[in-house]
């Protein structure tokens, strides 16, 4: 049972710090706070669409909650011998204490801000200044890859992923993202991966070998295109110019 626990724990972190992200009730509105934390340069905006350790905590409960009152669980610990004595609730409580210390989410957070300079610094070899970038339109790809499958999956979770268009010194950029995350426990979307940054008309396709993996595991998605203005239209996304959305 030991080892269960520790199996467990183990693909529930990863689980989590693979796909957690911003904090906003639209798909929408998170799109555009990725993009304003980009052009502000402001790392700590990014890394503020990340779940807070109180939300942290509560996602994680609720999953390891889910987990041991599923079919399979129950079933797994009454042929275990050694579970009949197991405390559920206090290893759960155990579990969420460590996961939502402060040295765990400092280092979860060191590797956000890692991969936002990363992204920012990407854009700036490619030519932009990121305080004249202008976002002209977007995509929002959702995904059925999170529907509940497992007892490590909570009912209602799903992921969304998109293209970024934007300018920058008038020329035309693209900037992928990933992982975006709706937890049910919140009501609300977390986070974001930035996959590739290229100018308009390059290659998109991630520099990592495992993200194009993960990329070939994920079902074909539905996709919605969004002008930068929020209209969504019903034919697909448009192989022209996106308005530019107006400052508000």
């Amino acid at each position: 049972m030991r080892n269960t626990a520790r199996i467990f724990l183990m693909a529930a972190l990863f689980f989590a710090a693979k796909g957690l992200h911003a904090q906003s009730t639209s798909p929408d509105t998170m799109v555009h706070r990725i993009f304003a934390s980009l052009k502000a340069k402001d790392e700590k905006a990014f890394v503020a669409l990340y779940p807070n350790p109180q939300q942290f905590g509560r996602f994680i409960r609720n999953l390891m909650t889910q987990t041991f009152k599923s079919e399979q669980m129950q079933q797994m610990l009454a042929n275990d011998e050694k579970a009949k004595n197991l405390n559920v609730d206090s290893l759960i409580e155990a579990q969420v204490a460590t996961v939502t210390s402060p040295a765990m989410f400092a280092q979860m957070e060191k590797q956000f801000g890692q991969m936002f300079q990363k992204i920012i610094e990407k854009g700036e070899k490619k030519g932009v200044n990121w305080s004249d970038a202008t976002m002209t339109g977007y995509t929002v790809d959702s995904s059925s890859a999170m529907e509940q499958t497992s007892p490590m999956q909570p009912a209602g979770m799903k992921t969304i992923k998109g293209i970024i268009d934007f300018t920058a010194g008038g020329r035309p950029y693209q900037v992928a993202y990933d992982k975006v995350i709706f937890l049910p426990t919140e009501g609300a979307w977390f986070g974001a991966d930035f996959t590739q940054l290229a100018r308009k008309g390059e290659s998109l396709a991630p520099d990592k070998e495992e993200e194009a993996k993960d990329e070939a595991a994920t079902p074909a998605p539905k996709q919605k295109t969004t002008t930068a203005k929020g209209k969504a239209p019903a034919a697909k996304a448009k192989t022209g110019k996106a308005p530019v959305r107006k400052k508000s």
